[in-house]
This record gives C-alpha cells, structure tokens and sequence, in this order.
C-alpha cells in the first residue's frame, strides 16, 4: 500500500509530545542532567540537511529586501541616495515591494527546486530586466514598461541600438550568476545526499508553488486594477500617478510601477457625462452642423488633384534654439529648415510633445488619428490599435477622397506593429526596409537607410499615380550616437556634461545636417514637378542627448512645417501632434469631417494636450475638451457610435 504524504509528520509529532511529557518529568528530578540530554539533543536535530533547509529558508526571506535594494538600485540608475530614501521614507511601499520580490522568490524557488537556484535566476532576471530599463531611461528619461518587452523578437534589430560590450559584460555575469548557483547546489546535492524525485519534494513543491502565485496575483490585484490617471492608494499612503511614469517609478518603486501598467489599460471613463449613445449623437449632431455651415464655402478635396507626403523624422531638432544651454561650434547644422520657416508657402510651427528621446510610435499615432496621448496611459500602437479594424484616421478619409495611402517605414515593420496597426488605420499599403528599392544608408556604422534614399522612395510611390498620400517615418537620425563619423564638422563645447555626451551630440549634429541637406534636396524636387504636392514634415522628439533642457520646454518641442508647390503659408505656433492632420487639411483648404471640426475647435482653447506640457497646470476644461475626450473615449474604449453616427463622413 502506498505510503501517504507527511504521514511521517504525524507519527513524529505523537513522538514529540510522549518525548516532552517524559523529559519534563525527569527534568524535575536531575534539572542538570536534563540539561545535558537537551543540549545533545539540539545537536542529533541538527543534522547537516536541517541546517542546510534552515538556513535556505531564512536565505529566501532576507533575500527578497535585499533584491529590492538591488532592483531599485538599477532602477535609479546606481543613486544609492535615492535607493535609500526610498526604503525609509516610503515603508508601506517598500514592505509591500518585498512581499511581492518573496512571493516571486518562493514561485522561483518551487519551479527550480532549490533556493539557490530559484534566487539566481529571479537575480538573472532582475538584471536582464533593468539592463533594458537603464539603456531606455538614459536614452529617453522614460523607464522601462510591460508592453516593450512585446518586442522582444526584435532584439536582433535593437541590439544595434545599444552598446555591444554593455549586453556582452551583462550577459556574461547573468551567466556567471547562474553556472554558479547550479555548480554549487550540484556540489551540496551531492554532500547532503538530497533527492528531489519524491513524492514528498513534489508534493511540496507543488504546494508552494500554487499558494505563492495564489497570494502573488492577491498582493498585486490592487495595483493591476488601477484605471484612472491619478489615484491614491490608501493602503500604501501614495499616488499612482499614470501621465508621468517617471514620477510613478521613482515614487513607488520598479515593481509597482510596472505592475501597474501591466496588461491593456482601456481610456478610462469621463466623470463630468454619462457615456451612451444618446450623449454621443448630440455630440456628432453638434459638429455636423459646424461642418455643414463651414463646409459650404470650400473646395472638395474630391475634386483636387494633390498628392501629399506625410514625413516624421526621426529626432529632428533646430539645435540653435538650445544653443545656449548646448553650444556648439561648426556651420549652421539646420540651413534648409530655417529657409523653409520663412518660405512665403511654409506653413511653420513647432509640436509640443509628451516624448522626449523616444516614443515614435505615440506621436505617429496623433499625427493620424487625431487623437491625444494626453488621456491614455499605454503605447496605443502595441495595446489598442493592433486590435482595431477599420479605424477611423486621415488615411481611412484620404482614401475616401479618392487617393491611394501608402505607408513607408525603412526599417522592421514588425516594431510598434506598424505592418498591422497601417492596414487598420486605412493604408491600403505598408512597405518596411525588406520591399525598399533604394536602401543606401547614411555613411555611418548605425546602417539606416539614409533620408536621401527614404525621399526616393517616397517620391517613386508619389509618382506611381494620381493622388498620393503617403506617410514616411524616417531612421537616419536614430540613436545610438556614438562613434558615427570618422570625420566630424561640429563640436559640442556644452558645460556639465561628459565628454562622451559631447562625442555623441557631436555626432548627431552631423547626420542632422545630413538629414536637412536631404529636405533641402526633396523640397526642390517637389518645386520642380508639375504635380501639386504638399510636404507635412515634423521631428517626432528630440535625442535623448539633451537632459540639462529640464524644466523647459524646449526639451519637448521640434519643428513642424507644410509646405506646397502651390499654396500659401501661416504661422502654426505650438501646437501638439494630434492636430498636424487638421494642420494639413485648413493648408489645402478644402471639406472637412465634422470630427476635424471637433478638433479646431478644440485647439481654439488648447493648442497643445500633452503631459510634458500640463506638468504644473491644467488644460482649459471647455465643453469642447470634454466633447473631444468623451469621443476618443468611444472610439478606443468604446463602442465607436461616433462612427456609426457619420462624425467622419463628408
């Protein structure tokens, strides 16, 4: 008959208590000899595997601080100030924090069988983890979030983006770390004679295991299920604070902060209306009649013959406006820009971002869609456009207009699920670095097809028949900027900096310049067709080069212009990204959806929705802000009535 479970623990313990009852007795009768039996007895418990299980025990407990400290450590970019503050002046966090590390710590343990192994593979882990989040934050003061790692298949292509011998060196300690824990607890097997193909040791750790993911997934429940843009979690006295996760990390910690934003955090619910279908129509019926009181003095866009390039450059900046924070000597890096800014037919501006270093992907979601970052705390390409078919945006319009959308992008297209996110938005083609015909890179070891041949590319699909709309997002000005140029024009002189961060600005000055030496080359070709064309062309952010611009806005801001072979200018201001598309269509001067309405008329009182912008202030609360969050609230989270209601029909 089998034997059951711990059914030796029973027996132990009845041993246990007859043991007591007699030791008890016969301590009354010689207390010095009962002394002595105790303290031999102490030492027959103690075997070499109790004390081995004891001290592995007590190991798993102090270690789930200790791997606090050292994820905070990391995650704070190696500030020891800033990692202590945080373990005592904020302890409902800090302790909450070290539950979760013991419960991740425990799961580990039961899966690899041994605290040893289970602790080194959480310490691997961790490393792995914050490796990541530290190239992002130096390169784009932002830290590291759930949906990043779902590009993971493309670490081939983002390894380029960081320093080789930096994943080389932490590569080879996680190794280190882990042939190191597996030869020691190989060695202590042996010694101890431990057997894990039991049924005890499998009962066990299956039993651990289940309890610490169970009580793992309850301790964290209340963060996950978190949707607001500010909320204040009484049980740990703070705030989740969802616009600016920076703060969010470095007030309560990696673990909170990534757990918050684990999983697809849906545009949470206006307070000041009731969403429903009723309130929805009143809103779409509103701006109809804007649109229909607007509308009948101008041209249909129908009727026109006008193609239209779309460019995002990727980190394009006038560094002269920072110049004296950042100066520099060499030649004007920027020449073709700043003609263009007083050209008689540009249109010239600047966009007021939310993103700083990175975050592409956010501001080519507004300069389509016309929605704002402003209300959402996700990557809405990775988390909620992948999922939406049949989005309404400019090229699901343009295309209504008769024209042909294509989308360009010189590199993978499966970064930010572009090569599914453009079929939903209504570009009936998206041609990634695989389908280019021109793939000559910029003269640098970075290898990103250069702009000059970007705008060959552009300007072939522009020519391949009437009514182009086309939407490019460049890579040439891509970090990293290290080492690009044997030769350089342009040195950094900047102050409080590294002299490394210097080399690197250095060498961004350089393919910057290469990079508006080829607008100046595609604004002359677009002047010399017979063809009406008309260029939008923005930076997405500055470098991640730039972090002594704290506190200003110049950290946020690039420029923006549109210019035609046929059209007049004006002056755009600052604006933010989710209006470039009505930017677009008040240059060409033609029929609008009521939905583009909805979007004048909220730049009226808003021109710029952007958290960077609203970090100590407010936007002004019109009843259009509210009409326009309550609609992107229904397009993304809801059940898209606007649609149905003909807000985007002409």
């Amino acid at each position: 008959m089998a034997k059951k479970p711990f059914s030796g623990a029973k027996k132990a313990w009845r041993k246990f208590k007859k043991d007591f009852k007699k030791s008890f007795y016969q301590a009354k009768q010689d207390p010095k000899q009962a002394w002595k039996d105790i303290c031999k007895g102490f030492v027959e418990f103690w075997t070499p595997k109790r004390v081995y299980f004891a001290v592995s025990a007590l190991a798993a407990w102090l270690l789930a601080p200790a791997l606090v400290i050292f994820l905070e450590y990391r995650q704070r970019i190696y500030n020891i100030e800033s990692t202590f503050k945080f373990a005592t002046e904020h302890p409902e966090i800090f302790h909450y924090t070290c539950t979760i590390m013991l419960l991740l710590g425990l799961t580990s343990i039961a899966i690899f069988k041994s605290v040893l192994k289970g602790e080194a593979v959480l310490v691997a882990l961790i490393t792995a983890i914050t490796f990541v989040h530290i190239n992002k934050f130096q390169a784009r003061d932002f830290p590291l979030l759930p949906e990043d790692l779902q590009m993971a298949t493309e670490a081939q292509s983002l390894s380029q983006m960081v320093n080789i011998w930096d994943v080389v060196i932490t590569v080879a300690a996680m190794v280190a770390v882990l042939v190191g824990a597996w030869c020691l607890q190989r060695f202590i097997d042996r010694k101890l004679a431990l057997k894990y193909k039991t049924k005890k040791v499998a009962t066990f750790r299956l039993l651990l295991g289940f309890v610490s993911v169970f009580l793992l997934l309850t301790t964290i429940a209340p963060i996950r299920s978190i949707n607001d843009r500010r909320t204040y979690v009484e049980f740990l006295d703070t705030e989740i604070v969802a616009w600016n996760q920076v703060e969010n990390y470095q007030r309560n910690g990696f673990l909170v902060g990534f757990i918050y934003n684990i999983g697809s955090k849906k545009m949470a619910e206006p307070t000041f209306a009731k969403y429903n279908s009723e309130n929805i129509k009143k809103i779409v019926d509103k701006y109809k009649k804007v649109a229909d009181e607007h509308n009948k003095s101008k041209k249909s866009l129908a009727d026109e013959n006008v193609n239209i390039l779309y460019v995002m450059n990727e980190s394009f900046s006038d560094p002269n406006r920072f110049k004296d924070t950042y100066p520099f000597t060499g030649e004007n890096p920027v020449p073709n820009l700043n003609a263009l800014q007083t050209n008689t037919h540009t249109s010239f501006g600047y966009i007021q971002g939310a993103e700083y270093g990175g975050g592409t992907a956010n501001v080519e979601f507004e300069a389509l869609t016309g929605l704002s970052n402003y209300f959402l705390g996700v990557v809405p390409y990775v988390q909620i456009m992948s999922k939406k078919t049949n989005f309404p945006a400019l090229p699901s319009f343009l295309n209504s207009q008769g024209y042909t959308s294509t989308g360009l992008h010189p590199y993978s297209g499966n970064m930010y699920k572009r090569n599914i996110v453009y079929k939903n938005l209504g570009f009936k083609t998206f041609i990634d670095r695989d389908g280019f015909t021109f793939r000559d890179v910029e003269p640098n070891t970075n290898n990103y097809i250069s702009d000059e041949s970007a705008y060959k590319q552009a300007l072939q699909q522009l020519g391949s028949g009437d009514k182009q709309f086309v939407t490019l997002i460049t890579m040439q000005n891509h970090m990293p900027y290290t080492d690009i140029y044997k030769k350089l024009a342009y040195k950094s002189t900047a102050t409080d900096v590294s002299k490394s961060a210097n080399d690197a600005i250095a060498n961004y000055l350089q393919t910057l310049h290469s990079a508006d030496e080829a607008l100046g080359k595609l604004v002359k070709q677009i002047d010399e067709t017979k063809q009406k064309t008309v260029l939008v062309f923005w930076g997405d952010h500055l470098p991640g080069l730039y972090s002594n611009l704290e506190g200003s806005d110049l950290k946020y801001q690039t420029p923006i212009l549109v210019y035609s072979n046929f059209g007049d200018g004006k002056k755009l201001g600052v604006i933010s990204s989710n209006y470039i598309s009505l930017e677009l269509l008040n240059y060409i001067d033609v029929k609008m959806p009521a939905y583009y309405y909805l979007l004048a008329d909220t730049k009226k009182a808003d021109p710029v929705l952007a958290k960077s912008y609203f970090e100590n202030k407010s936007p002004k609360e019109t009843d259009e802000l509210k009409d326009y969050e309550m609609i992107e609230y229904d397009l993304l989270s809801g059940k898209q009535y606007s649609k149905k209601f003909g807000l985007f029909d002409l």
